[in-house]
């Protein structure tokens, strides 16, 4: 009976620990931190590694490209540019720490080519977010095959 005990112990110990690191794995990659600067015309001048990294869901030559976006800091409004080798949906939200505060597109389909997409600063609700940070998630789907990147913006309009 004290076996069966230590074991229950040691496996409920177990999932304890494994919970706890999916936990912290979750909160790490809603963390919104550090950003890559750019200036009006578009030009990196700072890099955030993690920021705007392609990640798929599959290998694939049809991978979308993204360049980071202009101004970062910005005062007014954001532009993003992303290119297409070929037909694809299209999601951009824009969330603080919390929540999505903006969807710019939501699964709109775009064709192959360069697009420019502006971000007047806005919520959902209309009106202006507040200064700090917010994490742009762009996801690209392209058949079976999903794409995500994303970048933290720098909002101070105050």
């Amino acid at each position: 009976m004290e076996k069966q005990g230590k074991y229950n112990q040691t496996h409920f110990a177990l999932i304890l620990i494994v919970l706890m690191i999916i936990i912290s794995c979750d909160k790490n990659d809603n963390e919104i931190k550090g950003i890559t600067r750019t200036d009006a015309n578009g030009n990196i001048l700072s890099v955030d590694e993690d920021d705007w990294v392609m990640r798929s869901s599959a290998p694939s030559e049809n991978e979308p490209s993204i360049s980071p976006p202009y101004p970062n800091p910005v005062t007014g409004p954001l532009q993003f540019k992303f290119g297409l080798a070929d037909t694809m949906r299209v999601t951009f939200q824009i969330r603080n720490s919390k929540k999505i505060v903006r969807t710019l597109l939501e699964s709109e389909l775009r064709q192959s080519g360069f697009h420019t997409i502006l971000w007047d600063l806005k919520g959902d609700d209309g009106e202006t977010v507040p200064d700090g940070l917010y994490r742009c998630i762009i996801t690209f789907l392209y058949g079976d095959t999903t794409f995500n990147t994303y970048g933290d913006i720098e909002v101070d309009v105050m």
